[in-house]
């Protein structure tokens, strides 16, 4: 009877012996379950091991701190609540420096309205940032609020427009040129097929029937076409032999004419 009994009583410690484990395993799964637990240690033959537990928002800031455009959240008041390593080396400002300050003072004051009325709402704009070294840059701001732990705050995406614009600038240089280039040459093709008329309305006049006098005056007229067109020409090129070269001091030679 008394080994019996004896044998119940360890049945009954073995079976509370395993409800304790069993409540110890539940509340550890219901910590892990409410993240609680960021990390295990399992002893073994190599000793203790640690295993870090990663939540489903740690691919989404690895995603963050790794992007090629600057990243921040702001407070309803425009404090800096986070940003990420992009945005600080985009301002030369060091990364603990931003946090806490105003976004707005980095800011160009030309474009704080512009970017005041932006906070005001979600979409894209292109303004000016002031780094911290007191360069310009130019930048696109794309903007959407959220609610973060019931506070109302904005994110944004900041992205650096420096090449873009460099881009641009060359592009419209370049189209600049390319228009100049195409005026120019036209009107050195109009110069020059007015000079081809005034050469042929001269071959078609019968100097030998005119007077001396006559044909002295029509050279004076085409001489002074001829100039005209030359002056015309000095503005529409950049040739040293013709820019350097005086037109009004042309003389006029007079020629007899043999009939």
């Amino acid at each position: 009877m008394t080994s019996a009994n004896r044998s119940k009583e360890e049945h009954l410690a073995e079976i509370e012996d395993l409800r304790f484990r069993l409540e110890e395993a539940e509340e550890t799964l219901r910590a892990i379950g409410n993240g609680a637990v960021d990390a295990f240690v399992v002893s073994g033959p190599e000793g203790d091991q640690i295993f870090t537990l990663s939540g489903a928002e740690h691919p989404y800031r690895v995603l963050v701190e790794t992007m090629t455009e600057g990243a921040v959240t702001l407070a309803a008041d425009g404090t800096i609540l986070y940003c990420n390593n992009r945005l600080s080396a985009l301002l030369h400002v060091p990364l603990e420096q931003l946090i806490g300050t105003q976004l707005v003072t980095f800011v160009a004051s030309a474009d704080r309205p512009v970017f005041l009325a932006r906070m005001e709402g979600c979409g894209k704009d292109e303004i000016n940032m002031i780094t911290g070294t007191g360069s310009s840059v130019p930048v696109l701001i794309s903007c959407f609020a959220h609610d973060l732990c019931g506070s109302h705050g904005m994110s944004l995406i900041v992205t650096d427009l420096t090449q873009q614009q460099r881009n641009r600038e060359l592009l419209r240089a370049k189209e600049l040129a390319e228009a100049a280039s195409q005026a120019k040459s036209q009107r050195l093709a109009n110069v020059s097929h007015e000079l081809l008329e005034i050469t042929a309305r001269l071959k078609l006049i019968p100097l030998g029937k005119r007077s001396p006098e006559d044909n002295l005056r029509l050279c004076n007229d085409f001489r002074e076409e001829v100039v005209a067109l030359l002056d015309r020409l000095q503005m529409s090129t950049s040739i040293g032999a013709i820019s350097d070269f005086d037109v009004h001091q042309v003389p006029f030679v007079k020629v007899d004419i043999v009939e």
